[in-house]
């Protein structure tokens, strides 16, 4: 079960479309569009949420 905050930093203008469409096809999807916003550098960070994992869980973005 995915759950939590997943957020991957550093990516270029070639990859952040393509992160942001494999975070939203998951199943289940984000509770909210996965979202992409420019660092200073330049680079993208992608940020998708989903529901809070249970107590004493983790996720695993590989997932």
């Amino acid at each position: 079960m995915t759950c939590g905050t997943f957020r991957i930093t550093d990516i270029g203008d070639d990859e952040v479309d393509g992160v942001v469409k494999r975070f939203n096809a998951n199943r289940p999807p984000p509770i909210s569009p996965a979202s992409k916003k420019r660092q200073p550098d330049g680079l993208w960070t992608v940020t998708a949420i989903w529901p809070p994992c249970p107590p004493n869980t983790s996720h695993d973005p590989g997932s």
